[in-house]
């Protein structure tokens, strides 16, 4: 009995890989058309029932995106004081200052801040909370918190992000001279 089931196999056609292809393919297909024909319906169904699902799915939103307040960025009341170590600091270096401060920007920032400060970096996409929008911040934030922000970075509460000290990386003229730099984004 073995011996005759080796025999019968061996008459049954040989498949080919194209034989195997055309016939994965004719069954896809079929499930494609039936999942199709399930889910089509008349132009005039398909708006009643699908339009008020959009309108609810809008009013939702809204309502959750007004319940958590918007997040955006800190205002000037909402910033944290500036510690005493840093309270008054004031920029000693000139404008001339905002060609070296570029390069450093450049290199330390840019990825994140992006090249312009607006916070659309290459690597922002990854980042939460998002960096900073730098023209906003400078436009309203004194040189000793902006000082205070580039050597500290974010990681100490209230920011929580994933801004990098400079502090013991840069020396405090090179701050100074990022910070002239970011000056001219106002």
């Amino acid at each position: 009995m073995f011996g005759a089931q080796v025999i019968n196999l061996f008459f049954i056609k040989q498949i080919t890989r194209k034989d195997a292809v055309q016939g994965l393919y004719f069954q896809v297909r079929r499930i494609i058309i039936k999942i199709v024909n399930r889910f089509t319906t008349p132009k005039e169904d398909y708006m009643k029932k699908v339009f008020p699902m959009l309108i609810a799915v809008f009013l939702l939103s809204a309502l959750i995106l007004t319940a958590c307040g918007g997040g955006g960025e800190q205002t000037t009341s909402q910033r944290p004081a500036v510690p005493a170590e840093y309270a008054g600091k004031t920029n000693p270096l000139g404008s001339d200052a905002a060609a070296a401060g570029k390069t450093i920007y450049e290199e330390r920032c840019a990825s994140c801040h992006g090249p312009n400060g607006a916070g659309d970096g290459p690597a922002a996409a990854g980042l939460d909370p998002k960096p900073a929008h730098l023209n906003e911040v400078v436009g309203t934030a004194g040189d000793d918190y902006l000082f205070w922000r580039i050597a500290e970075g974010g990681s100490m509460a209230p920011f929580n992000s994933s801004m990098p000290a400079q502090k013991g990386i840069l020396t405090d003229e090179q701050i100074w001279q990022v910070v002239t730099y970011i000056k001219t984004f106002k």
